[in-house]
């Protein structure tokens, strides 16, 4: 089971598949590629102009080969806005490039047999994780935000005395727990299905004295856990989920306590279990 927090997470690399991919790009996208045409036996001057246009292209066609590698590497890292921009940059300046046709080609431009079958090859190999691994995490960025309003919702309820007027500060508590709401996981069968908005699903007391519901199609089931009094109290919020109906289900956690100075304080931040599953 894969346990993580908060702290930042070191951008992960992958020098081994960046380059197989890359060459692959640039075999199947290379319009020049394949058997060499007839000899040019066109005069020497001729000869002479095109071995300075080669040279003088020759710092565009390095500037392009970066800029393809920083789009493979960010798609490759998940990152497919980035991505996105790097192919469009490219295809902009570069255009006369390899790399630059490329990105064309990438971004819709079309053409021959080989060089859609590169383009799919890079989907396969690139786009289609990527994509799956930006789509998933956007789906859970539901239970951080909603595990963010009912944490600050806690600390509202304890530090402005919503628990009652007859309690005192040895006698404070956060609100009584409340089972996983909805009840079920968000699927039918081995369909995801979000559940539609039902405000009959968020009557109970907690919820209610929390201020929380969620009002909108959601993915993930909300249980809160609270015990103590005053010094001793503390609380836990989570939130699970299974996003493509396997059976493996992932779990993300906020909790607090009551600090020396009687305020409520965070522990561990947000823990995520299973982030993608």
């Amino acid at each position: 089971m894969n346990i993580t927090h908060t702290a930042p997470k070191p951008v992960r690399r992958y020098p081994g598949v960046a380059i197989p991919v890359v060459a692959l790009a640039l075999a199947a996208c290379n319009p020049t590629g394949g058997p060499a045409g007839p000899a040019n036996t066109t005069a020497g001057s001729t000869a002479a102009g095109t071995a300075a246009t080669t040279t003088a292209s020759a710092g565009d066609a390095q500037a392009a080969a970066t800029l393809f590698d920083e789009a493979i590497r960010a798609d490759l890292d998940g990152d497919v806005w980035l991505a996105e921009e790097r192919f469009i940059e490219l295809a902009h300046r570069f255009p006369a490039t390899r790399h630059g046709r490329t990105a064309r080609h990438r971004l819709g431009g079309g053409g021959g047999p080989l060089v859609l079958m590169g383009a799919a090859g890079i989907f396969a190999a690139v786009g289609v994780p990527a994509y799956i691994k930006y789509a998933t995490r956007s789906k859970s960025a539901e239970a951080n935000m909603n595990l963010r309003r009912v944490f600050d919702s806690s600390v509202a309820y304890y530090s402005e005395g919503t628990w009652g007027s007859a309690a005192t500060a040895q006698t404070a508590k956060f609100p009584p727990s409340v089972g996983p709401t909805p009840s079920r996981p968000a699927c039918l069968g081995t369909l995801s299905t979000p559940f539609p908005p039902d405000a009959t699903l968020w009557e109970h007391p907690t919820w209610t004295a929390l201020n929380f519901a969620v009002n909108e199609p959601s993915l993930y089931q909300y249980e809160y856990i609270s015990e103590g009094e005053g010094h001793a109290a503390k609380f836990t919020i989570r939130a699970t989920g299974d996003l493509d109906c396997d059976g493996v289900f992932s779990t993300f956690e906020r909790s607090g306590f009551i600090d020396a100075y009687g305020n409520v304080t965070g522990r561990d931040g947000l823990v995520q279990i299973n982030e993608l599953e």
